[in-house]
């Protein structure tokens, strides 16, 4: 059995990379050393950076509950399974990023566009969804 959450100690392990580009510390909760990501997650945070061809950075991975109940995160939310990263890239829009990240994985994995916020949410839960959030969600098929 494969383990598919790993946990490190950003103390100790921030800098070990997960990916290329991708840094333990980056996806480290604010009020935790303890950080939790799913293999799967910097997997397709690399796949989705070497497409842009810049920095994809991330606001919000995991998180801890108090951190999520700060935030107004969801109860259920991937972010406190180390499934999730709210990113965004220097210069593009996010209806724009989560249009490439929805042709980078047309099946499965989810993609939510924050216009307001300059975000875009990615987690790897196994069914696809998408939708665009403007304060009110919407789900869509595709961007």
């Amino acid at each position: 059995m494969s383990v598919e959450v790993i946990a490190y100690n950003s103390s100790t392990e921030g800098n070990v990379k997960v990916a290329n580009n991708f840094a333990v510390k980056e996806f480290k909760s604010s009020d935790s050393k303890i950080v939790f990501i799913h293999k799967l997650l910097p997997q397709g945070l690399q796949k989705i950076r070497d497409k842009v061809g810049k920095a994809v950075k991330l606001t919000n991975a995991y998180r801890t509950d108090s951190h999520n109940k700060r935030v107004g995160g969801a109860s259920n939310s991937y972010h406190l399974f180390g499934m999730a990263a709210d990113i965004y890239v220097e210069g593009m829009a996010p209806l724009q990023l989560a249009k490439i990240v929805d042709g980078l994985f047309p099946d499965k994995y989810c993609v939510i566009a924050y216009p307001k916020k300059g975000i875009v949410h990615f987690d790897v839960r196994t069914k696809k969804y998408r939708a665009i959030n403007d304060g009110k969600e919407k789900a869509v098929t595709s961007f």
